[in-house]
C-alpha cells in the first residue's frame, strides 16, 4: 500500500463514429510509484519484462488479519545505519528539509549543501501538482540528530525545480534547488558538484538522507546512510543497490 493515492480512469462514452476514450490517472498512484524488483517479486511481470494484467487474478486475497502481519518492506533486510556523529565531515552537509504545500500539508525530505547559500535536493519536494503547485514554506536543518538541530533552521529565499518536473513532473527531471537566507555553506562548507554519467556504473554510492521509515520507526527524524553499488545509469537516473 505504497503511493499517495489510489489511481482512476474516466471513461468518455463515444457515439456513432465516435469512439470511446479511457484517460488514465496513475500519478503518484502505488502502481505508478512501485520498483520493477518489486514487480517481479509480485509474479506481475511477463517473461518479455512487461507488465501482465491477468496476474492480478492469480493473486490471493489476504483478509485484514492476514495483511496486518505482513512487513511494510519488500526488502529482506535493511541494513542502512545511522550516523552517529552528525557534526563531522562530511555528514553535516547534510540537510533535514521541511516543505509546507497549499493542500495545507508539511511534507519532510533530504537536502545537501552545494554552495555558500544553496542546497540541492529532489523536485517533488518543492513542487508537486497534486499538493496544489510551489511550496509555501521550505527550511532546511543541517546535521539535525533527533531533536538535535546544532546549526539550528535556515529558511529558503527562493526554490526552483527542473523544467519538465514543473511542465509534466518527469522523473528524469526530478531536480530541486534551494536558495538560503543566510550563507550557512560558509560556515560549515559544502559539497562539490560533478557531472559523471555513465562512468560511475560499478562504483559505489553512499546513500545519506532522512528517511521517514527506517528499521521499524514510522516518524524518523534521525541521519541514515548505506553504501551500494551503482547498477545502471539511463536517462539521467542513475539505478543502485542497498
Amino acid at each position: 500500500r505504497q503511493g499517495e493515492r489510489i489511481g482512476v480512469y474516466y471513461v468518455e462514452k463515444g457515439q456513432a463514429q465516435r469512439p470511446s476514450k479511457v484517460i488514465y490517472d496513475r500519478r503518484y498512484s502505488a502502481v505508478a510509484q512501485a520498483a520493477k524488483e518489486d514487480l517481479e517479486k509480485m509474479g506481475l511481470l511477463r517473461e518479455d519484462g512487461k507488465f501482465d494484467m491477468d496476474a492480478f487474478s492469480r493473486l490471493p486475497v489476504l483478509d485484514s488479519s492476514v495483511e496486518s502481519t505482513m512487513p511494510s518492506s519488500v526488502n529482506e533486510t535493511d541494513d542502512r545505519t545511522p550516523v552517529t556523529n552528525t557534526t563531522s565531515l562530511p555528514w553535516r552537509w547534510n540537510c533535514y528539509l521541511s516543505a509546507t504545500f497549499p493542500n495545507g500539508k508539511t511534507y519532510r525530505g533530504t537536502a545537501f549543501l552545494t554552495g555558500p547559500k544553496a542546497a540541492g535536493t529532489c523536485g517533488h519536494a518543492l513542487y508537486g501538482s497534486q499538493k496544489g503547485g510551489w511550496a509555501t514554506n521550505v527550511v532546511i536543518i543541517a546535521a539535525k540528530d533527533g531533536s538535535a538541530e546544532p546549526y539550528g533552521v535556515v529558511s529558503a529565499t527562493n526554490i526552483h525545480v527542473g523544467a519538465d518536473w514543473y511542465a509534466s513532473e518527469k522523473i528524469d527531471d526530478d531536480w530541486g534547488m534551494v536558495e538560503l537566507s543566510s550563507e550557512l555553506g560558509s560556515s560549515i562548507g559544502y559539497y562539490g558538484m560533478a557531472v559523471k554519467g555513465s562512468s560511475q556504473v560499478g562504483k559505489n554510492a553512499t546513500i545519506t538522507g532522512y528517511p521517514k521509515e527506517v528499521q521499524g520507526m514510522t516518524d524518523n527524524t534521525r541521519m541514515w546512510t548505506h553504501t551500494g553499488n551503482v547498477t545502471k545509469y539511463s536517462n539521467k537516473i542513475y539505478e543502485y543497490t542497498i
